[in-house]
């Protein structure tokens, strides 16, 4: 048996527990070689299941700002413009201004609940002009800070990042406070020394975690834990924190409005939430197991796979900005599914509206420039049926519209239900609307400049 001292961070003594010795051999076996091969069995199930939860989400949700005089989401002629899905990253940094851990919040509902996605800070990303022209996010953040760091995980996921937060290890016990202590299931023993030089230890099993060790319990430095440990406790802490939370209510949450780590937080209360990690492979390291290993590669079809799950609705980083337009009468159900299948093969939906006379027989992807015919494509491939079609006019609005036309309806079974919320999501004032139709184009695209790529 050994003695457990619950110090404090600011090196106030607590009092002491017993818990059994575990041998560090028997530890590092189970622990270093079991642990990662779970992580990647959660990322792989965890695909499907946020798929059909987001599913729920797209079709359960209010559409959000119309943009037409129609206002029925079922009649012909409805539009509405589409609200990025919010994301947060947030940076923890240790005292020493390092980088020591990562968490990507998502929120593709309005009602609660949303993503919490943990990254290794070993994952390995390439960074453009850099010899070598790849560095870890610790080296990223270390060379470039949050800007680059930000930057190059926008680039991994194919989206676009709406808030990037640093939380410096004191900001946690501000943020937990209210709420604290936390009833925390640890899941590893880990010891780390506090501000103070003094040791502190965290044994495995429920423990008690004050607002002021909770910084400490996060960045815990033990060297002879691989990464994929830490993640662990991460997920046990965020476990605790919003079940606390969903007891206290939003007002446990510091601070107001919708930006920070508390405005990210305070959309996960009360809702559904999925915590996963980032899809990645360790990557051999001479002379450590691989199982030990502290460096990862994403994994990219994974990660193309899962983003639209976890970001319905991404921006930016070289998508094409679409119209979504439904073409065929009472068939609006299929909307969700299709976004879901464009976005995935890389498209940004910007605006969902409804065919003014529904009579449309194919399907059609029209595009306005040559430079992003095979990215319209592979739109157009996405779905299984329809023509790719290069429209001689130029849309300010978007880059792709999408016409669902019969065989699209047919492909799928046919719906035989609408729904009241093709969109999804709420949606922002400043994107431009179209009007009218144009260049031949059902649902209304205005004449301009594209926006997608750049002039020439």
């Amino acid at each position: 048996m050994t003695v457990v001292d619950d110090a404090l961070d600011d090196g106030s003594p607590a009092r002491e527990r017993w818990t059994p010795q575990v041998p560090d051999v028997l530890r590092r076996a189970t622990w270093r070689f079991y642990l990662f091969a779970p992580v990647l069995v959660v990322a792989i199930v965890a695909a499907p299941l946020l798929a059909m939860k987001g599913f729920s989400i797209l079709r359960t949700e209010d559409t959000g700002q119309v943009i037409s005089d129609e206002t029925d989401p079922n009649a012909g002629g409805f539009q509405a413009l589409v609200t990025p899905t919010p994301t947060s990253l947030l940076v923890d940094v240790a005292p020493d201004g390092t980088l020591a851990g990562v968490t990507l919040i998502t929120l593709p509902s309005q009602e609660g609940g949303g993503n919490i996605v943990l990254f290794p800070v070993g994952t390995v990303l390439d960074v453009p002009l850099r010899v070598p022209p790849e560095a870890t996010l610790v080296d990223i953040y270390a060379e470039g800070g949050l800007s680059a760091l930000e930057q190059r995980i926008e680039t991994m996921l194919g989206a676009g990042i709406t808030e990037a937060v640093e939380v410096p290890r004191a900001q946690w016990a501000e943020l937990v406070q209210p709420v604290a202590p936390l009833t925390v299931q640890n899941p590893v023993a880990a010891q780390t020394t506090n501000a103070a030089g003094q040791p502190v230890s965290f044994p495995a099993g429920e423990i008690q975690l004050t607002a002021a060790q909770v910084g400490l319990y996060l960045q815990a430095d033990t060297p002879e834990q691989a990464d994929t440990v830490r993640l662990t406790r991460h997920e046990a802490f965020w476990t605790a924190w919003m079940s606390a939370l969903d007891e206290a209510g939003e007002s446990a949450v510091p601070g107001e409005g919708e930006i920070g780590v508390g405005g990210a937080v305070r959309g996960l209360v009360g809702g559904p939430r999925n915590i996963t990690t980032l899809p990645a492979t360790p990557v051999p390291i001479p002379g450590v197991p691989l199982s030990e290993s502290d460096l990862f590669r994403p994994n990219g079809l994974a990660i193309v796979a899962t983003v639209p799950d976890i970001i319905p609705f991404p921006v930016g980083v070289g998508r094409l900005r679409t119209r979504l337009v439904m073409g065929v009468e009472d068939q609006t159900a299929l909307l969700p599914d299709a976004a879901h299948t464009l976005v995935q093969a890389g498209a940004e939906i910007s605006v969902i509206a409804n065919d003014d006379e529904f009579d449309e027989t194919e399907t059609v992807v029209y595009f306005f420039r040559q430079s992003q015919r095979e990215k319209a494509q592979r739109l157009l491939d996405s779905l299984g049926t329809g023509t790719l079609v290069k429209d001689t006019a130029l849309s300010d609005n978007v880059d792709a519209v999408v016409v669902l036309g019969q065989d699209y309806v047919d492909l799928q079974g046919g719906s035989s239900s609408s729904t009241t919320a093709p969109a999804g999501v709420s949606v922002p004032t400043t994107v431009p609307i179209g009007g009218g139709v144009s260049g031949g184009i059902p649902g209304g695209v205005t004449p301009g400049a594209p926006g997608g790529d750049p002039a020439g």
